[in-house]
């Protein structure tokens, strides 16, 4: 299974205080010759540390010593985003994207997308958000490459037609830089109503965290075929390796979201509501089994977002 870690303002006159220093103490506890990824990687640990000032200053003392490094421009622009100073965060992703060329791994563009994404969440900017999960999803090939319009259309009809189990047993999506923007995209198009297109983000965000959880259970029990969900459920969450990805990936939320946009949707309630019914069955879901267990009493649709609707 894959590893999936995620690395993720202090003020301009705190850095003016820090910088006046010529060596520091904790700088030269780590010496002045060192190359410069170990002030790099001196500066993550300090922002994990949520010392943001001394994370900083490590990030400056690592460009003074290679003038482009976009991974550190972002590192960054993440101390500003830990410290609320949403502006100066975008400022700095921006500054790393115009210089995405130098990225030592080219998907880490991907990486930016979605941390402009985060930042305009908070802000409740919907309409940068949208584009900024938009600029990932537009690359995968598979969502989007006129050559797979038929495994798009079998997907989406083997699911509406056939249901849930019957579609993956036959359709597999492997996981990629793009599977958490449609898992994005799927809420966003959920909160706004525009339930269609909902649908194959949904899709898209789930089938392949199944399709990687599957192959991990065949890494230990290779004659493992997957027939139903629930039965994936059983031998999954029984397997630790399998059900810590499920919950990194967020596969409980995005269940649940498949499920509402189902529903929604007449000619396919009834595989929202076996899908809400395995979540509600389902003590590992955690809040999502109570939010499915309350949607299968009392079935509300959640708030609209204050968003403009993005015409397809």
């Amino acid at each position: 299974m894959k590893c999936h870690v995620v690395r993720t303002a202090v003020l301009a006159a705190a850095f003016l205080i820090l910088s006046t220093f010529s060596l520091s103490a904790e700088e030269g506890a780590i010496g002045q010759n060192e190359p410069a990824w170990v002030f790099y990687e001196k500066g993550l640990s300090e922002m994990y540390r949520q010392d943001y000032g001394s994370a900083l200053y490590y990030f400056q003392q690592d460009l003074s010593r290679q003038r482009v490094m976009p991974e550190t421009e972002v590192a960054i622009g993440d101390v500003y985003f830990f410290q609320g100073d949403y502006p100066l965060a975008e400022r700095q992703y921006n500054k790393a994207l115009e210089m995405k060329e130098a990225f030592t791994l080219q998907n880490f563009t991907y990486e930016i997308s979605y941390r402009l994404a985060r930042l305009y969440k908070n802000q409740s900017n919907w309409g940068q958000m949208y584009r900024a999960l938009l600029s990932v999803t537009k690359d995968d090939t598979i969502f989007h490459d006129p050559r797979y319009d038929l495994f798009r259309i079998k997907t989406k009809d083997l699911y509406k037609n056939k249901g849930f189990d019957v579609m993956f047993i036959f359709n597999r999506i492997d996981e990629s830089f793009a599977t958490r923007a449609h898992a994005q995209l799927a809420e966003y198009y959920y909160r706004t109503w525009n339930f269609e297109v909902a649908l194959d983000d949904a899709l898209f965000s789930v089938i392949p965290v199944l399709t990687e959880s599957v192959k991990e259970i065949r890494n230990s029990r290779p004659e493992y075929q997957y027939k139903t969900l629930r039965d994936f459920l059983s031998i999954g969450l029984a397997m630790d390796t399998v059900k810590r990805y499920l919950e990194e990936q967020e596969f409980w939320k995005r269940l649940y979201y498949l499920a509402l946009i189902s529903y929604e949707k007449i000619d396919i309630r009834d595989n929202g509501i076996f899908l809400l019914k395995i979540l509600a069955d389902t003590p590992a879901a955690g809040t999502y089994r109570d939010r499915a267990a309350s949607q299968l009493s009392r079935p509300a649709r959640e708030q609209r977002l204050d968003a403009p609707r993005i015409e397809m």
